[in-house]
């Protein structure tokens, strides 16, 4: 992965004066906090757009996921900073919502040793390829160029590497995190994909509220809510309203899938939503009752169905606006061509999948595709499969459209996310 030549310096600002000045250097300084400075080398400078803070807070108030979910959700560009206790800071790079790339201050983070913990290089190699280290040589190429590790291998742990930083920020009960937002920031950074609402679902599923009770096997999880708290004396917001209402109604206690499946909204947004109940001590998540397999298969099924059918609702807006402009052929090839060459894990779920004239796919072959993947993972490829699909939508749009045509394809594809949740 290729370096940024942006530099995010956390010192006093009162020290800048006697320690630095970027305007007599090859440094030009573009964002400067309390306590945090941005820096660009001059030399790669083109034309820099402005830099804000547009977020910040306490993660006490403000949950880790939430914060990911809504610079995700309004699809937004720039830096995303976390600060720990015990001096620990935590660094992600947003570009159109999704996280791009991280760092962190703590060594176990770094890529280094994730090789070395995923068994893909030694220590002896790691220190032999570190003493390489410089400018315009970066660890991950030395690794590759000595043979130390493959290509392949070494995108995997970069990802790896990048998931682990992004979970990792929901182990903390305290500190502070701040956005700064601004796309030139990010746009020489060599993107990796992730799914980040996968990742934030995973990151909750870690917290004390529910890594004793999250057993992955196990599709049926019951929440069960605490009858002795006054709801006069809590403050609730619409949607945790709904939620303690319908297993209320429930009798008590209810399904996670029958959440899902009664209010019809994302599974990360039911799992921040629960995080907060559960911190506000109005629900618990306790194991769930014995479910035979076929109840769970067919509500997972009927989930997918309805998330597909509403992506075809969103496709059918998309070659409506296109058939205007005269590129919905051209667009329906770009679409098939992408399925039938999509590669890793997701090859199969689109196998014998076409977009019709319509805008449409055929959701039955799909269904019928994600049958033959483990239960406890159909959900998961369902989402992995339609962010996949919406993300060559704005590809498509970037490159095929002029700039009024690809702001109205980002438009539905941000009402399209809005309505997801």
């Amino acid at each position: 992965m290729e370096k940024s030549e942006y530099f995010v310096l956390k010192i006093p600002k009162s020290a800048l004066p006697r320690t630095f000045h970027p305007e007599k250097g090859k440094f030009s300084l573009i964002f400067s906090g309390s306590e945090l400075l941005i820096l660009k080398r001059k030399e790669t400078i083109t034309s820099e757009g402005p830099v804000y803070m547009t977020l910040w807070g306490d993660i006490r108030s403000f949950l880790v996921p939430e914060v990911l979910d809504i610079l995700h959700l309004s699809m937004k560009s720039g830096i995303l900073n976390f600060d720990f206790e015990d001096n620990i800071q935590k660094t992600l790079y947003l570009r159109n919502g999704e996280v791009i790339f991280a760092q962190s201050s703590i060594d176990d983070d770094r890529l280094g040793e994730t090789l070395i913990r995923e068994g893909k290089i030694t220590k002896e190699q790691f220190i032999e390829a570190s003493k390489e280290v410089g400018p315009g040589k970066h660890f991950g190429s030395i690794l590759v160029e000595k043979g130390f590790i493959r290509p392949g291998d070494l995108d995997v742990g970069i990802k790896t590497q990048l998931e682990g930083i992004v979970i990792s920020l929901f182990q903390y009960k305290k500190g502070k995190f701040y956005f700064l937002e601004g796309k030139d920031i990010v746009d020489d950074i060599q993107r990796v994909d992730i799914n980040i609402e996968e990742l934030i679902v995973k990151g909750i599923k870690t917290t004390p509220f529910f890594i004793e009770v999250m057993d992955e096997s196990n599709l049926g999880y019951i929440v069960t809510v605490v009858l002795d708290y006054n709801p006069d004396a809590v403050m609730l917001n619409p949607l945790e309203e709904k939620i303690v209402s319908y297993i209320s109604e429930e009798g008590g206690e209810t399904s996670l899938l029958s959440i899902l499946r009664a209010l019809q909204i994302r599974e990360v947004t039911l799992f921040i939503t629960l995080l907060r109940l559960a911190k506000k001590k109005i629900i618990l998540i306790q194991k769930s009752q014995a479910r035979t397999v076929m109840e769970v298969e067919s509500e997972i099924t009927d989930q997918i169905e309805r998330e597909f059918g509403r992506l075809n609702q969103f496709l059918s807006q998309v070659i409506l606006l296109l058939e205007k402009q005269g590129k919905d052929e051209v667009f329906r090839v770009f679409i098939n061509d992408a399925i039938s060459s999509v590669v890793d894990d997701l090859k199969s779920i689109f196998e014998h999948v076409q977009m019709y004239r319509d805008g449409t796919l055929n959701v039955g072959v799909i269904v019928e595709n994600l049958g033959y993947k483990p239960l406890k993972e159909r959900r998961s490829f369902a989402e992995r499969s339609i962010s996949w699909l919406v993300s060559k939508i704005l590809e498509w749009g970037r490159k095929n459209g002029d700039e009024v045509l690809f702001k109205k394809i980002e438009f539905l594809v941000k009402k399209f996310k809005e309505n997801a949740r």
